[in-house]
Formats: structure tokens, C-alpha cells, sequence
């Protein structure tokens, strides 16, 4: 009989490689750029979840997630890099991540999840999220960007003059190398002296074409009721 763990990574940092590997058979990365991702989860989010398979003295990564929160939207938080281990596809673990992040999320006091994807949306209307607007979230840089996000980037990359391709890790290479000045940062390194003014976030992807209805949400914006399916589209769900 085996038995399942959601786990905060950064209190569990003897299985950082092993998520990893995990994200990198569905979205390919540098091992030091992926390292370098994963090692910002921390308390006061972002954080990087993931579900452990105990089987006696086994012990195995088998899903992902990672949570950031939502910037002015209150008690909201965002999911992205859901990923479940390939030989473990198809038998309930993507649900299960989703279902123990949807708990961990609502003990730390969240009433609302957004989440973006570009072809699981099916999936996750099952789940009951629905199509919305696109929000802007702590984290929202190349440091952050979610790995489909990454990923759909990598494939739109022209090929230079040289003719070699360039690569997702070239084109943020001066983002990473740049100081991460969020406020919120784990970690980060308290100014020398104040700032008059905190830089603006980047703003979110472009709004794709959608069918909007003419009722408006409890958060007050329109409800998007269809998104061009070859789009990114946004979804999100009140946490009951």
C-alpha cells in the first residue's frame, strides 16, 4: 500500500534534482537553470510543491506544482508547472496534485485559483475552473515564467544570421543575471537605501479573442465564456 505527500521542496531539499528530472521530461531545461528555478520556493510563496510516493523505504517525486500569488486580486493565488512523472500518467495523479495543492492553498487562507494553459483545458474545466481574464502574479519575470510559457516561446525563436538557434536559457540569460528587486523576493537583499518608486511589473500575456457574457463576476469582470483553443487561456476556480 503506498501513501501520498504533498511537500513543500525548499523543506525538502533532498529531492530538488529528482523534481528536476520530473519537469525537464516535459519541459526541457538546463539542469543549473532548472535548480535555480525550483530553489526560490519558499514560505511566503512562490512555492514549489510536490507529491511524494511512499512505498516503505521508497520514497518518489510523481507530480509538481508550483503556487505564486496573484497581485491585486485578494486571497488569490495562481498554479502553474503542474506537471505529473511520465510513468505515472493516466492513473489519477494529475487530479491528485491539483486536489492536495487546492488544500494547501486554502489552509494558508486563498479563496481563489488561477491558472494559465494552452491544451488542458478540458482537463482542468472537470476540475471546475472556467475561462477569465488574465492576472498579473509575484513572480510574473523570466525568472517565473510558467514552463508552457517557456516552452511556446522556445518554439517561436528564429534562427540567427550564424544560423544556430538560439535557446530559451540564451534569451533570458540577462534576465536571470539582472538583480530580482521584488519586494516579496525570498531571500532578497534589503537595499542600501530606499527606492522613491518600486519598478511596475511586466504586464500579462496579450488578452487572446473571447466570447465575453454581459454578466458580471463577483470579482467584476466579465466572464469569458470561449478562448481561441491555439491560444494560452486563463481559467480559474473559488476554492470552496
Amino acid at each position: 500500500m503506498c501513501d501520498y505527500n504533498l511537500l513543500p521542496l525548499h523543506e525538502n531539499a533532498e529531492f530538488y534534482e529528482e523534481c528536476a528530472e520530473v519537469l525537464n521530461e516535459e519541459w526541457k531545461r538546463s539542469l543549473s537553470a532548472r535548480l535555480y528555478s525550483l530553489q526560490k520556493s519558499c514560505d511566503a510563496f512562490p512555492v514549489s510543491l510536490i507529491l511524494v510516493e511512499v512505498n516503505g523505504s521508497k520514497k518518489e517525486v510523481v507530480g509538481h506544482s508550483r503556487v505564486s500569488v496573484v497581485q491585486g486580486r485578494e486571497k488569490s493565488c495562481l498554479v502553474e508547472s503542474v506537471v505529473v512523472k511520465k510513468n505515472k500518467r493516466g492513473m489519477g495523479y494529475g487530479r491528485k496534485v491539483m486536489k492536495e495543492t487546492e488544500e494547501f492553498v486554502k489552509r494558508k487562507g486563498y479563496e481563489w485559483m488561477y491558472l494559465t494553459t494552452h491544451d488542458k483545458q478540458d482537463f482542468y474545466k472537470h476540475l471546475g475552473y472556467d475561462f477569465c481574464d488574465p492576472v498579473i502574479f509575484h513572480g510574473f519575470s523570466a525568472h517565473h515564467l510558467p514552463d508552457h510559457m517557456i516552452q511556446r516561446f522556445s518554439e517561436s525563436v528564429n534562427v540567427n544570421t550564424t544560423g544556430s538557434s538560439s535557446t530559451v536559457e540564451d534569451s533570458f540569460k540577462s534576465a536571470r543575471s539582472a538583480p530580482h528587486t521584488s519586494p516579496l523576493s525570498c531571500g532578497a537583499q534589503p537595499p542600501n537605501k530606499s527606492p522613491t518608486a518600486a519598478p511596475l511589473p511586466p504586464p500579462p500575456p496579450p488578452l487572446p479573442p473571447a466570447t465575453k457574457s454581459k454578466t458580471s463576476s463577483s470579482l467584476g469582470d466579465n466572464t469569458v465564456t470561449r478562448w481561441d483553443p491555439s491560444l494560452v487561456s486563463w481559467m480559474r476556480k473559488k476554492l470552496l
